[in-house]
C-alpha cells in the first residue's frame, strides 16, 4: 500500500474532530520539512566494501555536519530520529547512519549477519564515512555524537583522528562495559527489591553472576537484565515496558574497555540520563 505525502496547511491539519484530516505520515512530513536551500537526503554509500545507508538533514547547507553514531550494536535511530532531531537541524546538518548489521544497511545485505564484524571494522567504517562526508559536502571538520555503543566507536575515532573533529559528544558514554553491566545490574535488582516486584527479583537473581565472561552465556542473560531495566524505568525516559533487543552479530564487539585515554585533542563532552542504569 502506498500512502501519498500530500502537503497541507497547519490549519487543515488541525480540523475539528470528526472531519477527515491528513494521515499521520503527511502531518509528520509537514512538521519535518526542511527550509528552502536546506538538505534532506536518504542514500546508500559504499563503505567498507558494502552498501551502507545514511540520512542527511539540515536547514542550511553551510551549517557544520553532526554525525550521530547509534548504539546497540544494532539499534539504529534513523526510524525514530524525527521524534527528537528536528531542532538540531537549525544548527547542524545531521547525519544518521545505519551501521553494518543494522537497519537499512542490514536489509541491503539481504539481512545476512556479517560473521567478520569487529570493533576495528566498525571503526574503519566510521572513519571512511567521515572522509566521504567531508569530501562530498566540502567540510574540513565535523562533529560526532556517539550514543551508548556508538560512544565506543565515536571515542575511538576521536582518539585516532582528532584533526577531523570540531568536538566529540558522548551520550551514555561507555568506558568499561563490564563494570557498566555489573553496576547497572545491581541498580536494577535494587529497584526491583525496593518496589517488591517478586518476578523481577526472581529472574534477576537467576542470572547471577552477572555479567558472564563467557559471551555465549552472557548474551541470553543480557536480555533478562535489559527487560527489567526497561520495565523499571532505567532504559529510556518515560518507558516502563519490555523492549526488544536487536539480534545482531555486532553484540560480540561490545565488550572490554577503552584503554589509555588520557585526554582528547579536541573539545568534548559527556551527557548521561539520570536513570540510565546500564551506563552508570
Amino acid at each position: 500500500m502506498f500512502v501519498a505525502l500530500v502537503p497541507l496547511s497547519l490549519a487543515e491539519a488541525q480540523k475539528p474532530s470528526g472531519v477527515p484530516v491528513a494521515d499521520a505520515r503527511s502531518v509528520i512530513a509537514l512538521s519535518q520539512a526542511v527550509a528552502p536551500g536546506g538538505i534532506s537526503e536518504l542514500k546508500e554509500v559504499d563503505i567498507g566494501g558494502i552498501k551502507q545507508w545514511i540520512s542527511i538533514r539540515g536547514n542550511d547547507r553551510a551549517n557544520p555536519i553532526l554525525l550521530f553514531i547509534h548504539g546497540g550494536p544494532g539499534a539504529p535511530m534513523m526510524p525514530e530520529s524525527w521524534t527528537f532531531q528536528r531542532p538540531w537541524e537549525d544548527f547542524f546538518t545531521v547525519v544518521q547512519w545505519d551501521q553494518r548489521g543494522a537497519g537499512k544497511t542490514f536489509s541491503a545485505a539481504n539481512r545476512q549477519p556479517d560473521a567478520s564484524i569487529s570493533i576495528s571494522q566498525m571503526q574503519a567504517d566510521a572513519e571512511q564515512l567521515i572522509e566521504w562526508l567531508k569530501a562530498t559536502y566540502g567540510k574540513k571538520k565535523i562533529f560526532i555524537m556517539g550514543h551508548s555503543w556508538g560512544s565506543v566507536l565515536g571515542l575511538k575515532v576521536a582518539q585516532h583522528h582528532p584533526e577531523w573533529l570540531y568536538a566529540y559528544i558522548g551520550v551514555g558514554q561507555v568506558v568499561n562495559s563490564r563494570r557498566n553491566e555489573a553496576v547497572g545490574y545491581q541498580q536494577t535488582l535494587a529497584q526491583a527489591e525496593e518496589i517488591g516486584n517478586e518476578q523481577a527479583i526472581r529472574e534477576l537473581k537467576a542470572i547471577a553472576p552477572y555479567p558472564e565472561a563467557d559471551l555465549a552465556k552472557f548474551i541470553p542473560k543480557v536480555y533478562v537484565e535489559r527487560k527489567w531495566n526497561a520495565a523499571l524505568g532505567g532504559m529510556s525516559y518515560g518507558q516502563t515496558e519490555e523492549v526488544e533487543l536487536p539480534a545482531t552479530t555486532g553484540a560480540r564487539a561490545h565488550r572490554g574497555r577503552l584503554r589509555q585515554l588520557d585526554r582528547l585533542q579536541m573539545p568534548g563532552g559527556v551527557l548521561r540520563g539520570h536513570a540510565r542504569s546500564n551506563h552508570p
